[in-house]
């Protein structure tokens, strides 16, 4: 039984419209329903840390039973695991009841509530959990709809609209102010605005009502994948471009972060570009930003860094960073006769032998002949999402590690922050990378959080950028390196 099986949840004995509560949570709580079995943080300063198929929170205080049950399960498995000692116990509970610091818990404490959640019994006692919320999700959405007035309960009492109440409450708990703006009597007033539904309810009503929720302002990207899904699971592609203009409005307007609270911008900045980057970068990756800071007097380690952050890794990792229609037929037969000198056995050389079929498949097909496509003849750079280039992304990430390194007044205390930022992402780069390189550069994705900078660290920062991009990476390390 692999991994995947193990984690699946079993569905048949759920009702239609808990499948369907399942089918979002899957999407929106996990990347692509993978990492329930694991401790996570969504890494913003509301969020505590995480579990679960429907990513409980357990920070929040309705998730109060959700917290017992989670130390329950770790103190079984201390019988298998005597390193789940009371010390480490009473440091886990401290950590999960605190709000916005995803770097609480170090690597090793996560690997042994990994372990722990991964135990046959953790996992038959979360899976009861997880359909008694299904149930209780369900059960919450249709008072949502019965409150709903009859305009409003045309849009609401359908599978789509179902889907977008379930994820809405799922997120952020009791649905008060949600039964306020259905209902067309009250007003749910945030964000200076009273909110009250005149007529029917369409999905640009709700679009509008959802965008001016503060975490919908602060993290407009979420949003939209949140929205996105349920767009692409309900058959609504038409939702799509209402969604993309109300994101364009969130970053348009005067007071816009894009998704970066202000205080976080870099010093000296007037205000925040869309991107998070300093307004006053002539570049839209901030990279002539960071050239600047560097070409300041600052210290040696720090010029060290950043001469560090641009060495090439290892060619076989460099040619593995590149999407496979860059590939030249060199590059291929290089990564070939690098997995024939690999010791046998190991991961990575299953990784190369993936990315070699996919070359094959991509330029040969099923053509016993010559290629289906032009092959590139020249190697070139691997991409990164946005257009922006490699190096030029490093230099960006580079300058948030030197002015987290100056606030705290030492490197190697950034450096430790930027490693646990890159495993907290590692689930998402491997979900949107079929190729992650960063999966198996070091065991299980993860990094050792001991403030070295050296290649695995390197290779696992431009894996996260060229699969995710810049924009999504400086969001995701911001909590982890606070300058």
């Amino acid at each position: 039984m692999t991994s995947h099986d193990r984690s699946k949840i079993d569905t048949s004995g759920l009702t239609q419209r808990e499948k369907d509560i399942h089918q979002v949570l899957q999407l929106n709580g996990l990347f692509g329903g993978k990492g329930a079995g694991k401790i996570s943080h969504a890494g913003t300063k509301k969020s505590g840390f995480s579990f679960g198929p429907a990513q409980w929170d357990l920070a929040r205080p309705e998730n109060k039973k959700k917290q017992i049950a989670f130390m329950k399960i770790l103190k079984e498995h201390r019988k298998l695991n005597p390193a789940l000692d009371d010390g480490t116990l009473k440091k886990i509970k401290k950590s999960i009841t605190t709000k916005g610091n995803p770097a609480a818990l170090d690597a090793k404490t996560k690997g042994l509530i990994d372990e722990a959640l991964a135990s046959d019994s953790a996992r038959a006692k979360v899976a009861d959990m997880y359909k008694a919320h299904l149930g209780e999700l369900d059960r919450k959405t249709q008072g949502v709809i019965d409150a709903a007035k009859p305009e409003a309960k045309k849009f609401l009492d359908t599978p789509e609209g179902r889907r977008l109440v379930a994820d809405n409450i799922n997120q952020f708990g009791e649905p008060d102010k949600l039964k306020e703006f259905v209902s067309g009597k009250g007003k749910a007033n945030f964000n200076g605005k009273d909110h009250k539904l005149d007529g029917d309810l369409t999905f640009d009503k709700w679009a509008d009502y959802v965008s001016d929720y503060k975490n919908s302002r602060e993290n407009p990207g979420d949003m939209k994948r949140r929205l996105d899904n349920i767009a692409d699971l309900s058959g609504k592609l038409g939702w799509k471009e209402t969604i993309k203009g109300k994101v364009r409005e969130i970053r348009d307007a005067p007071d816009a972060s894009g998704g970066a609270d202000k205080k976080d911008a870099a010093p000296g900045a007037d205000t925040p570009s869309q991107d998070g980057a300093p307004a006053a970068a002539p570049s839209k990756d901030g990279a002539a930003s960071q050239d600047k800071a560097a070409s300041n007097s600052e210290p040696p380690e720090i010029t060290k860094f950043r001469q560090d952050l641009l060495k090439p890794n290892d060619p076989a990792d460099e040619i593995m960073l590149k999407r496979t229609e860059q590939m030249t037929k060199d590059e291929a037969e290089a990564l070939t006769g690098h997995r024939i000198d690999m010791p046998r056995g190991l991961t990575r050389g299953n990784d190369i032998a993936e990315k070699e079929f996919a070359f094959i498949d991509h330029f040969y097909g099923n053509s016993s002949g010559g290629p289906i496509r032009p092959i590139p003849m020249r190697p070139t750079a691997p991409r990164v999402p946005g257009g922006v280039d490699l190096t030029n992304a490093l230099k960006r990430i580079g300058g948030r590690v030197a002015q987290a390194a100056a606030g705290d007044s030492r490197l190697d205390g950034a450096i430790r922050s930027l490693q646990g930022g890159l495993n907290q992402m590692a689930d998402e780069v491997r979900v949107n990378d079929g190729w992650a390189a960063s999966r198996t550069v070091v065991p299980e994705g993860v990094l050792r959080e001991d403030g070295a900078f050296g290649p695995r660290t390197r290779l696992a920062l431009k894996q996260s950028l060229v699969t995710l991009g810049p924009d999504r990476v400086e969001q995701a390390l911001r909590p982890f390196l606070r300058s």
